[in-house]
């Protein structure tokens, strides 16, 4: 049995609400994990801790350039003006850069090298 078969043959051992349908299962991944080849991951989980790592598609990479080149700009733009809208600025930037690694990025979990 190679790998494409085993998780088609137990669909139940890593099917979740939100997840790729077993049934229409297209890749999987070489650790295990269901992936549509249509839709890969922008952001790979980080091998060693909690997180992402450095994007792994052109996406995840425009996502990046852009979210660094508009807190650049705020920043310049709102430290010097007022420090509290500073902070308010740089918090809603990082829960917004979280929001899309959630979104589009492996799952997160703890890790610490290979499995």
């Amino acid at each position: 049995m190679n790998r494409q078969e085993a998780p088609l043959s137990r669909p139940w051992r890593r099917f979740r609400p939100g997840k790729p349908d077993p049934c229409k299962i297209t890749s999987v991944h070489s650790k295990g994990f269901i992936v549509d080849a249509k839709q890969p991951y922008w952001f790979h989980a980080k091998r060693y801790g909690w997180g992402w790592g450095l994007p792994a598609t052109w996406q995840g990479w425009v996502v990046l350039i852009s979210w660094i080149a508009i807190v650049s700009l705020g920043s310049s733009l709102l430290a010097p003006r007022s420090m509290a809208l500073f902070v308010v600025f740089i918090t809603l930037m990082c829960a917004v850069i979280l929001a899309i690694c959630f979104a589009k990025g492996e799952p997160p979990k703890w890790r610490w090298g290979k499995p």
